[in-house]
Order: C-alpha cells, then sequence, then structure tokens
C-alpha cells in the first residue's frame, strides 16, 4: 500500500491554476491538464480514469444541476480490511504529502483531525482539501459555493419541514 505523493501536490497545482467556473465543459479542461479522461457520465456525476499507481485510479465528480460541486481524487490505495499496516502508511502519507503542499501553497487554511484528519488551502477559484478516510487519502476540490453551503450549515437547504 502507498501514496502518490508527487501525484497530489500536482493535482493540488492544477486545481489552484485552473479559472474554474465550475460547469461541466470544464471537467475536459482540467482532465486535459491532469492527462486523464472520463470513464463514465451519469446524471449527477462522473467518474474520471486517472492512471494513477494505486488500487483505485480513479476520481468521482459529483453534479448538481450541471454544474461541478466536487472533485474527488484517491491518492493512495485503498487498504483491505484485514490490513493492519494501513493506519501507519496512511499516516505517512497525510503527513508527507500535507508537508509538499505547505512547501508549495503555505499553511493550510482549514485543518480538522476530528473522524476524517483533513487539511485545506483556499484558492480564489476552488477549495482544495487533502483527507485521510480508514482506508485511503484523497484530494477533494471543491467549489467556492459548496463549501459556503457546508461552512456555514444554517444556509444549506433543509430536507425537512416542520
Amino acid at each position: 500500500m502507498h501514496a502518490e505523493t508527487d501525484a497530489a501536490v500536482e493535482i493540488v497545482r492544477t486545481a489552484a491554476r485552473l479559472d474554474w467556473t465550475w460547469t461541466v465543459p470544464e471537467l475536459a479542461d482540467f482532465c486535459r491538464a491532469m492527462g486523464w479522461h472520463v470513464s463514465e457520465r451519469r446524471p449527477k456525476g462522473a467518474t474520471l480514469a486517472t492512471g494513477l499507481d494505486i488500487s483505485r485510479p480513479e476520481a468521482l465528480v459529483y453534479l448538481n444541476d450541471g454544474d461541478i460541486r466536487e472533485i474527488s481524487v484517491w491518492v493512495s490505495d485503498i487498504a483491505e480490511a484485514d490490513d493492519e499496516s494501513a493506519g501507519s502508511i496512511l499516516v505517512d502519507g497525510f503527513v508527507e504529502i500535507e508537508a509538499r503542499l505547505v512547501e508549495d501553497f503555505g499553511p493550510p487554511s482549514r485543518t480538522s483531525y476530528d473522524r476524517e484528519p483533513k487539511s485545506g488551502w483556499d484558492f480564489p477559484r476552488a477549495v482544495v482539501f487533502l483527507a485521510s478516510t480508514p482506508k485511503a487519502l484523497r484530494i477533494n476540490i471543491v467549489s467556492r459555493e459548496t463549501q459556503a453551503l457546508k461552512d456555514v450549515p444554517e444556509h444549506a437547504p433543509r430536507f425537512w419541514e416542520f
């Protein structure tokens, strides 16, 4: 099991440089910049083939009303249920990738070490997170609009009525 440190840094670098409008056609620009391609399209999302040297070389794209809301990219192998060494490998991978991102972009503007440790950087057109799940590391690229809804839960849409 391993993490793709250089690829993770390049993903963040590319996401920070793009002049995002968060429309679906822009997905082709991101894929072209990364050397990836769309392997599957769905009404509410897409799957991107990343070609990274990991067990699940893909990214998931989440759409809402024809706009891109978030892109989630696996940047490490996904641990098997019985892989006892995965925890330390994920911690080491997270620390290494975060250190490289700090070198390039400065300290993270957002951190959380709760259930899912993550560090985030705010860019003019995107918010990018390095996150550790219990089984893998990923990079999440989020539109500023989507992140604003997550940052202020009282402004998020309500799914119930009283």
